[in-house]
């Protein structure tokens, strides 16, 4: 079996690959529909649908796929994910071309994060997680740097070059996980994680899946719509990663502090109210706005994320990697139901309710336990 330090370390490189690749086009997505020709409903009707393909398919990883081997998800993921890009590249709509982008996309999601928690999940001591999280979110962060930009650019001239560039980077993203492959990921000696054992810890982990779709996703096609240029879009990207790999070098070392997160939890609720307000009132401050927001949702981020996986240790991997995507899902599944209702410019203040619903169960949660 690797070493922990071994095995995170390929998985770091494996994870910064993969998503040069993902990050030329993951934030472009919805905007490529919208230049394809699909309504913005039809957009949000992907992002609602494919949620619930997401949660089927990583219930299948972990309950009919649960013998195979961890990067037999990520094969999966980027076959799906292959698929889904030339689906993209064709600009003809129809119900069986729509169909596909949402069951590919969703089949993604629900196979390569379960490989991504899974393998975070196995390797990580108690004592390490919050530097291995940080360690994985920096990977991912560095990523998006620069592809985001690049992606802008090539979308601009050549859907079909920003394509083939992506499909390299996912595909050679599993050469680092070949020896990953030879341990038992999943641990199928130890016991599954029961739901009431973490439901507080998955409760955290959907508020932090709404808040990433509001404030990036959402974000980006409220952009598009306002007629906002393809290299300010990509700047949503890279202004977050870059605060994030600033911030995540900062604090790694200190996040199995218990008192550093009770105050993390704190700012970056009231900071994410105050910035909600004003990118709603100044909206056309994108990259002052985005830089922050990447800077307090990185915040809330690796907060959430370690106190989830120390929780995790010691159980099978596949089955808390599935009760963290159903958690994050459902809860993508009901901001886009918000919305529907309530239009795409006002959504932007849902994190607002949101961080003041965390904030006051935090609070309860801070007087249960003792200091």
């Amino acid at each position: 079996m690797l070493s922990e330090k071994s095995a995170l370390k390929k998985f770091d490189i494996s994870v910064f690959l993969h998503f040069v690749g993902r990050e030329m086009y993951s934030v472009f997505v919805p905007i490529i529909m919208l230049k394809n020709g699909y309504s913005l409903n039809l957009v949000f009707s992907y992002i609602l649908l494919s949620s619930i393909v997401t949660i089927i398919c990583s219930y299948i990883a972990q309950k009919t796929f649960h013998h195979h081997r961890v990067i037999f998800f990520n094969y999966l993921a980027i076959i799906a994910e292959i698929i889904l890009l030339l689906l993209l590249n064709y600009s003809k709509i129809t119900g069986a071309v729509f169909a596909g982008i949402l069951i590919f996309e969703g089949a993604y999601y629900g196979f390569y994060y379960i490989s991504y928690f899974s393998i975070i999940n196995h390797y990580s001591k108690k004592k390490h997680t919050g530097k291995n999280v940080a360690n994985a979110a920096n990977a991912l962060n560095l990523a998006g740097i620069i592809p985001p930009l690049i992606g802008a650019f090539v979308l601009g001239y050549s859907t079909v070059f920003l394509i083939a560039i992506s499909i390299f980077f996912l595909s050679i993203s599993i050469i680092p996980l070949l020896k990953i492959n030879k341990d038992d990921i999943n641990g199928f000696n130890l016991p599954k994680i029961k739901f009431k054992e973490i439901k507080r810890e998955l409760f955290n982990y959907s508020i932090l899946s709404a808040l990433e779709v509001i404030i990036f996703t959402f974000w980006a096609i409220y952009a598009y719509e306002s007629g906002w240029p393809l290299i300010d879009i990509g700047l949503i990207a890279v202004a977050s990663s870059f605060a994030n790999v600033i911030i995540t070098e900062k604090i790694k070392n200190r996040l199995m502090e218990k008192d550093l997160r009770q105050k993390i939890k704190y700012i970056s609720a009231i900071l994410i109210i105050v910035l909600s307000i004003y990118r709603f009132c100044l909206p056309g401050h994108i990259i002052i706005t985005n830089f922050l927001f990447g800077i307090v949702y990185l915040l809330f981020y690796l907060n959430i994320e370690t106190e989830l996986f120390i929780k995790l240790e010691n159980k099978q991997t596949y089955s808390s990697s599935y009760l963290t995507l159903v958690s994050c899902f459902i809860s993508r599944f009901f901001m886009v139901a918000i919305l529907f209702f309530i239009g795409l410019k006002y959504v932007i203040l849902l994190p607002i309710p949101l961080m003041l619903i965390y904030f006051f169960s935090i609070k309860r949660e801070t007087k249960k336990i003792p200091a």
